[in-house]
């Protein structure tokens, strides 16, 4: 950590509760607008697995999931759009129908749109599967139905995979983009039907999502690099010797292999930088045996600065925000909480 100012190199702008808050807002916001009949099966699967999933709000996720089920598909989406009008303000979700929630970007706090939000909370929930399948138990503060189920309740790899597939076939609305993401999917682009361990899981996703942000730039002909994380945002990612010059960064290509998109970059660092930025480090019952005492005294003080930071924006939280940006949770071994800031 080279500072402690949000949005400087190595610091977040955002705590993961305000982007889970906006996750779920999206959410609402992509039922509104791509409801049809036909998706109303894998819309009810996507609501049951992200109560397992997310990090909160699992009970009232899994209600919605049960409300469609004892639902016949709905031709007339307005139907739909009550319904999950109903569900959100029952959730304590800001209500997508209000005249402040028209889709415009001022609705989310970490987001410019829709597309934005629906791939933070596609980070989010494939993060947190992860994270559970790695430590083999729950999230410190879980909200997810399975907080105080056996390990062998934790979605696993192929429900997670299935969840991805469903949810974009539900919820993408730009046709072209939805037909790209599925042939890649079942052509096991990016490594996908090739690994068998969690944190290959989060780092499949985050493939998936900069190969979708390089394609963008490069038909737009744009200068900035869509990469992500961002060299500032994490300089640890970022191999060295490829980002002096810039000479390594030049999108030219509509279509790269995984070899080619990973080749940039130190994936530890990067699965690390998607568990800080989607769950937080605080939320996470990290075995730290195997730690050198340095190492331990980073890991710990980099936890003690987030958690210092989520009691921050706790403080701050506007009302909407309550039940996602909340106080972290009391961190594992007994360690005293951050009260104070």
């Amino acid at each position: 950590m080279r500072d402690d100012k949000p949005g400087m190199p190595g610091v977040s702008a955002w705590v993961p509760g305000q982007r889970w808050f906006d996750s779920l807002r999206g959410f609402v916001h992509l039922f509104h607008q791509a409801y049809r009949a036909e998706s109303h099966d894998d819309i009810i699967f996507c609501a049951e697995f992200l109560a397992k999933a997310f990090p909160v709000k699992g009970d009232s996720l899994m209600h919605l999931g049960k409300t469609l089920r004892a639902a016949s598909p709905m031709d007339d989406r307005r139907k739909a759009q009550q319904l999950v009008t109903h569900w959100a303000s029952e959730a304590g979700i800001a209500d997508p129908a209000d005249p402040a929630s028209d889709g415009s970007s001022a609705r989310y706090m970490t987001c410019d749109g829709s597309s934005c939000v629906m791939w933070t909370l596609l980070h989010v929930t494939v993060t947190a599967v992860a994270v559970r399948g790695i430590t083999g138990k729950p999230l410190l503060g879980d909200g997810s139905v399975v907080a105080k189920a056996d390990e062998d309740a934790f979605p696993n790899i192929h429900l997670c995979m299935s969840f991805v597939r469903r949810f974009v076939s539900a919820f993408l609305t730009c046709k072209r983009c939805k037909e790209n993401f599925l042939k890649d999917f079942d052509d096991c682009d990016f490594g996908r039907c090739h690994f068998s361990d969690f944190r290959s899981l989060a780092l499949w996703i985050w493939r998936v999502h900069n190969a979708i942000s390089m394609q963008v730039a490069s038909r737009h002909h744009a200068q900035v690099d869509r990469r992500w994380p961002m060299y500032q945002d994490c300089p640890a990612c970022w191999r060295q010797e490829l980002v002096l010059g810039h000479a390594g960064r030049r999108l030219r290509p509509l279509s790269w292999s995984q070899e080619e998109l990973d080749a940039p970059f130190h994936t530890d660092p990067v699965f690390w930088h998607l568990v800080r930025t989607y769950i937080g480090l605080s939320r996470i019952q990290v075995d730290q045996s195997d730690l050198s005492p340095q190492e331990r005294s980073q890991v710990e003080d980099v936890i003690e600065h987030d958690r210092r930071e989520e009691v921050r924006a706790a403080k701050a939280a506007p009302a909407q925000h309550r039940g996602f940006v909340e106080q972290p949770p009391p961190p594992a071994r007994g360690a005293a909480p951050a009260e104070r800031v």
